[in-house]
């Protein structure tokens, strides 16, 4: 269930500007380390510009908590708090009665939701940096065996693809999202530097292409379909004859 919190505080007239320089670099932060933070405001009041408002809608109590934990949050901290004026700051959570908005996730907010997956899993190299982003208990994805079913059988193929190729980079070629499904094709270039089955490193830039079906629901991944350039990775990695030439001279 989403999260709404307004926090009020006043500061003193000398560090208003200071107050506002931090808001202004802590708004990047939330835009692209917080998928879970769906809005962030903050307000100067019009008559008392040393009063303000931040208001927030958070996932669930995870995003909740993740934005409360971050670095960025303490740095702001460090900011503001020395210029408070008329005691702490009051935070407040409210849950949702009625709006005119409505509560169907966006389009855009599906696609954010891919890139930031992508972001984290993919190019972070951090597989277990993703959980806020999946519905883990009851997400099914499409991986052959011998991949355990669910959430685990997608960490494991992170795991397998890091330790194989641990600088890959993700590039984004196109995104799509249509109703509840978020379409990707990407485009990968790594090093291989680790085994992926069972062959030595070869050391050499691989490149190789991605396609990507995801289905989202109540604003988590769901469900996964995956097509890779396989066969042109392995190719280039030596586990299958390169394009044109005979299976006979890898024998």
């Amino acid at each position: 269930m989403p999260i709404y919190t307004i926090a009020e505080y006043q500061v003193r007239p000398s560090g208003v500007d200071t107050v506002k320089q931090a808001i202004q670099e802590f708004v990047p932060h939330v835009q692209q380390n917080e998928p879970g933070t769906r809005m962030y405001l903050a307000w100067q009041q019009q008559k008392d510009p040393t009063r303000f408002v931040h208001f927030f809608i958070f996932e669930d109590k995870a995003a909740h908590a993740a934005h409360a934990q971050s670095e960025a949050v303490k740095r702001f901290e460090a900011a503001y708090r020395p210029e408070l004026a008329a005691g702490p700051v009051v935070f407040t959570d409210y849950n949702l009665v009625a709006t005119n908005q409505s509560s169907k996730p966006t389009a855009d907010h599906n696609k954010q939701i891919v890139r930031d997956f992508t972001r984290i899993f993919k190019n972070q190299h951090y597989v277990d940096g993703v959980n806020h982003l999946f519905d883990t208990q009851n997400f099914v994805h499409h991986f052959r065996a011998p991949l355990p079913a669910g959430f685990e059988g997608l960490r494991q193929v992170g795991i397998m693809m890091n330790r194989a190729f641990p600088d890959v980079i993700v590039t984004e070629e196109d995104l799509i999202a249509d109703g509840d499904r978020v379409i990707e094709r990407s485009s990968a270039v790594a090093t291989h530097q680790g085994s992926m089955m069972g062959e030595q490193p070869t050391n050499k830039r691989i490149t190789w292409s991605e396609i990507h079906i995801y289905r989202i629901r109540d604003g988590k991944i769901c469900e996964h379909w995956a097509e890779m350039a396989m066969m042109e990775l392995l190719q280039q990695i030596g586990v299958l004859p390169a394009a044109g030439s005979s299976l006979e001279t890898h024998a």
